[in-house]
């Protein structure tokens, strides 16, 4: 109501505006050049880096920080200047996250990521990556037998949207129109059928991966699928006497796309068997330890992915002859088997 007084004993509740700026301007006397000094050094930092600090600008900051949230309790007692109290709730996060947070850039994360922290969880799950190979191993065979007992069995296990070749192609046909095709070109190739199978193959690890939470039943499905459909392929290559041909051509990609989709698997099942059997930890904290550590392999999974991509976009016709492209598998699995057991150990990079 216009006019109205406070209630007895809360007159300071509601001072006025000249009332409330002599207090503000009090509060910063003596205060505000120690808030313009962090300022000053929080802005270096956020040009170049916590790196850029002098010893003696590092020793400075968590004292300056210190000021500032002692400033800012004080403020929200004693003023009820709004922007004061924003610009000072502001400065000391800032200030928090200096003093606190991370000290590694980005590219320094990164580089942490791929040569130590990826392949030391890639080797924590392990035992899940072999029982991961099994059940593709366990479909490959499956469908392998299949189709090299009856070809008419080929496009029950490979759908035809698939667009392979079918049994009634000519040895010659699958030879000039899949294994030896012409290369159609940087812009079809490396920018647009990469982008797709990137797109498509990442949805179908991280299937992979999420469909473990289910005990694991659907992810040991999806691998059997996918092995059973290799299985077909491979069998269908060799009855036309292309298996060496075929089975290079594959690897090129094959080696890095497939290995991908296990670890994608592999972590799926390691976080199934944390809910199933945690062991001698409370459930709660073995699962959010294992997906932790899942979370880790998937997202260097999907990186593997990305590589695949641009290998079978681009380098896998690039390579015209059968000899080159075996090398090349072979040099890749070289690389990965010396990846995951080798790098990152006793926390060296």
């Amino acid at each position: 109501m216009p006019g109205a007084a406070p209630p007895p004993g809360t007159a300071d509740a509601w001072p006025s505006g000249a009332e409330q700026g002599l207090r503000s301007a009090r509060f910063r006397k003596g205060r505000e050049e120690s808030w313009t000094r962090l300022e000053a050094l929080l802005a270096k930092m956020d040009r170049k880096g916590a790196r850029s600090l002098s010893a003696g600008e590092a020793l400075e900051l968590p004292g300056l920080y210190q000021v500032s949230v002692s400033s800012l309790s004080l403020a929200r007692n004693l003023i009820l200047d709004r922007r004061l109290l924003a610009y000072l709730e502001n400065l000391s996060f800032r200030a928090y996250i200096a003093v606190y947070g991370p000290r590694e850039t980005l590219r320094e994360v990164f580089r942490r990521f791929v040569s130590r922290d990826f392949p030391n969880a890639v080797r924590g799950v392990g035992i899940h990556v072999l029982a991961s190979f099994v059940l593709m191993l366990s479909g490959f065979v499956s469908g392998y037998m299949l189709v090299n007992d009856d070809l008419n069995n080929f496009h029950e296990i490979v759908p035809r949207h698939f667009g392979t070749v079918s049994p009634s192609d000519s040895r010659q046909y699958i030879l000039d129109e899949e294994i030896f095709a012409e290369w159609p070109g940087f812009a079809d190739t490396f920018v647009h059928f990469a982008n797709f199978l990137f797109r498509h193959n990442s949805k179908v690890a991280l299937l992979c991966f999420t469909l473990s939470f289910a005990l694991g039943v659907p992810t040991a499905a999806l691998l059997f699928s996918n092995g059973k459909l290799m299985g077909a392929m491979v069998s269908l290559h060799v009855q036309k006497d292309l298996a060496l041909p075929f089975i290079a051509w594959l690897s090129i990609h094959g080696v890095t796309e497939i290995l991908a989709i296990l670890l994608t698997a592999a972590a799926g099942l390691s976080v199934a068997q944390a809910i199933v059997l945690p062991g001698a930890l409370p459930r709660k904290l073995a699962v959010a330890r294992a997906g932790m550590r899942a979370g880790m392999v998937v997202l260097g999974a999907v990186m593997m992915l990305f590589i695949a991509s641009i290998l079978e976009g681009g380098f896998r016709q690039l390579i015209s002859f059968t000899a080159g492209r075996v090398f090349f598998a072979f040099f890749t699995a070289i690389f990965w088997f010396w990846y995951f057991t080798c790098r990152g150990r006793d926390g060296a990079s």
